[in-house]
């Protein structure tokens, strides 16, 4: 990652055929050994311990300045010295100076330096399942080694699902040999891209406590600590064949919330735990089980006195209880979103899947906070193994060094640093993983050591090219860049409305307006795109095999509003690539942006009082997956951003069956006004059943039009 300061002279000093190391701390004695390996992997030099006058001198920094993995590094003629405070510091500073060592002719060689540098986070991590696919402890190591490289010091492994239970506990043998094991290997998105067969067998196996603590000794030399994930309240592979007392009405595997052999299956699971992780968490899915209140047993339905939602608040007890579990196993849990509904304890952490919606409810509480939104779940194929995608779309390298989830938080000490996401269903071997993994993982690595306070996306670009070489020496396969062709929108200095292309992987882009077809012989953009009033543009790029990909057609519309100044008053949905400030008034259509449980209600400040004609906003509504059209829309307008008169307002009743977009359009205005107040009012919950039986409902807003 980038270092918080450096200057870099250009003299170099050869390195010799024996590297001598001395220190003055007995503190140092685990990190100087790890060092030595390091440099001696990288270099093939010989490196020994002395006990003064090496050229590489460690000296105990009495300044706590640099935290625990800070650390200063100096290369001069006379010798390198590196100061820390701690043994994770001097991890690092060896891990920067095996990356400054050069070749130069027949000699290695490195710049004099000097270097001070400390993370930003005190937690950069992975979060790494285990159930869907399994991979060997070996593979984990090469993971461990790349993650440590790149001064990551997390790993989240998620042990148990509906998929498959991953870890040996004793107490509870069952859990090896039945809810380990599923009926075959599933995912058929994976037989269908040719990434592995089905072959009928069963899939699945444990990792024993001995292979685990294996792993979590070796991470422990590399400075990452292996934090073990279950799923609590949700289903476990074929619990009820196993252990059937655990679950509700023993007729499915969702662990029963009122049984008291519940807690009892956690404490063992925990307790088992502690002899393995040496960590002080254990995390947790406190997500809610997406339930029909008719499948709970006559306890449960007793427990929430026959009302469905009162069943949240057993969900909660369950939770409080499994936090005093771990607590009185000395460890404190990592939780979810939900942490400030059920967490009585200062020491709990939530890790934050959805975006910062409900950060201001868990700090409050005095809880810290580890981000793991969306956009940083690197899963998925578009094509097999060329294309990385996220749920709301292809999310490339660029989405993800640019994405800030911490928006305008001004809390930042209660944030303790990010983590990535890599559900492996499409990930059925280690090959898959690492494709995608890599290189996104990097920019994980970069924003959890260096802040999101400077962003150059041009020159971090220019390091991760760099850094492959060392990802395939790893035997890291590195992900395709993607293809996946983005439309950008600015203002010219003349005031017209200027349209550009581009993807990833710098594919040339083909492209028609004239309602044709685009081929390879079509327009080749090369340049901005003017857009008078609106434009229908449809365009194409090529695979890395040549060969044209599918055909995309978007809508630019210009209008009064486009790029002006946007206030929101609750935060949009930033977990997402597609969502930033500008999103509803960059004349781009069907481009959406999502909110969650709360209401579109922001002010677009046109900077000077004009004529408006004519406002439209469009709405989609997919009743069944929770996004739905506003209870209510409210269009208001001001001269002066204080007095605002209302202009338009219209109710609206929900079909609870029909996918549809809701144009909202008042016309004609005829009034003169700077600012735009827009109100969407959202429904928050959902009466009847959906798809996913959801109790939240998300509000879908296109461009907002201004003529």
């Amino acid at each position: 990652p980038q270092a918080l300061y450096q200057i870099s002279h250009t003299e170099k000093i050869t390195i010799p055929d024996t590297i001598s190391i001395s220190s003055n701390s007995a503190l140092f004695m685990v990190s100087i050994k790890a060092g030595t390996n390091l440099l001696h992997e990288n270099t093939g030099k010989v490196c020994e311990k002395v006990k003064q006058g090496g050229l590489i001198q460690i000296v105990r920094e009495t300044k706590n300045s640099l935290g625990k993995e800070g650390y200063k590094l100096s290369v001069s003629k006379e010798g390198i010295i590196i100061k820390a405070t701690d043994n994770s510091g001097v991890l690092y500073a060896f891990q920067t100076l095996s990356q400054l060592i050069s070749k130069s002719n027949d000699n290695l060689t490195i710049e004099t330096c000097y270097i001070k540098d400390k993370p930003q986070y005190s937690f950069r991590g992975l979060e790494m399942d285990l159930c869907s696919h399994m991979y060997s402890i070996d593979e984990l190591k090469k993971l461990i080694d790349v993650m440590s490289h790149f001064k990551m010091n997390r790993l989240i492994l998620t042990l148990s699902n509906k998929f498959g239970w991953r870890i040996e506990i004793k107490k509870r043998p069952k859990l090896a040999e039945i809810c380990s094991i599923r009926k075959n290997i599933g995912f058929k998105y994976n037989q269908t891209h040719h990434m592995n067969k089905n072959d009928g067998q069963p899939y699945g196996g444990v990792y024993t406590q001995a292979d685990m603590y294996d792993l979590v000794h070796y991470a422990h030399k590399k400075n990452i600590q292996i934090i073990p994930k279950f799923y609590v309240s949700r289903e476990v592979c074929r619990l009820k064949h196993a252990y059937p007392e655990l679950t509700c009405k023993q007729t499915h595997n969702f662990i029963c919330k009122t049984a008291t052999e519940s807690l009892d299956f956690w404490n063992d699971v925990f307790s088992e735990m502690t002899t393995i992780f040496k960590n002080p968490y254990i995390a947790i899915d406190d997500s809610r089980r997406k339930f029909f209140f008719k499948d709970l047993c006559e306890r449960c339905k007793e427990a929430s006195n026959k009302d469905p939602h009162s069943y949240n608040d057993v969900s909660w007890k369950f939770m409080r209880d499994l936090e005093k579990i771990a607590n009185k196993n000395q460890r404190e849990i990592i939780g979810g979103n939900k942490l400030y509904k059920y967490s009585k304890n200062p020491k709990s952490i939530a890790q934050l899947r959805r975006g910062i919606e409900e950060a201001d409810k868990i700090w409050r509480k005095g809880n810290k906070i580890i981000y793991s939104p969306i956009s940083y779940v690197l899963s998925m194929n578009e094509s097999h193994d060329t294309l990385s995608v996220a749920r709301s779309g292809i999310l490339s390298l660029e989405d993800v060094y640019n994405f800030n989830p911490f928006g305008n938080n001004k809390n930042n000490g209660a944030i303790l640093g990010i983590s990535a996401i890599l559900p492996t269903r499409n990930s059925p071997s280690f090959k898959y993983a690492s494709i995608h993994l890599f290189p996104r993982l990097l920019a994980i690595a970069e924003r959890g050591w260096a802040g999101y306070q400077k962003t150059n996306w041009e020159t971090f670009n220019q390091r991760v090219q760099a850094a492959k070489s060392y990802l395939k020496n790893q035997d890291m396969i590195i992900g395709y860049p993607s293809q996946d062709i983005r439309l950008k929108t600015k203002k010219s200095s003349k005031g017209e409305l200027l349209l550009t292309m581009h993807n990833e992987a710098n594919t040339p882009i083909w492209y028609t307006t004239n309602g044709k077809e685009p081929t390879l012989q079509s327009n080749l953009h090369t340049k901005p795109i003017k857009i008078k009033d609106s434009l229908r543009i449809t365009y194409i790029t090529k695979d890395k095999r040549g060969i044209p990909t599918p055909i995309k057609t978007t809508k630019i519309v210009n209008h009064k509003a486009i790029h002006s100044k946007i206030t929101y008053k609750y935060n949009y949905s930033m977990d997402r690539p597609n969502c930033s400030q500008t999103t509803l008034i960059d004349g781009i259509r069907n481009n959406y942006q999502f909110i969650e449980l709360e209401d579109f209600d922001f002010i677009i400040d046109l900077g000077k009082n004009i004529k408006i004609n004519e406002i439209k906003t469009s709405w989609a509504s997919y009743p069944q997956e929770g996004v739905v059209i506003p209870t209510i829309v409210k269009y208001e307008v001001s001269k002066d951003g204080k007095r605002f008169r209302n202009i338009y307002q219209e109710h609206f009743e929900l079909n609870s069956k029909k996918n549809r977009t809701k144009t909202v359009t008042c016309l004609p205005l005829k009034t003169t006004a700077r600012y735009i107040h827009v109100l969407g009012r959202n429904r928050r919950r959902i009466t009847y059943k959906t798809k996913h039986n959801l109790e939240y409902t998300w509000l879908k807003l296109d461009e907002v039009i201004v003529k």
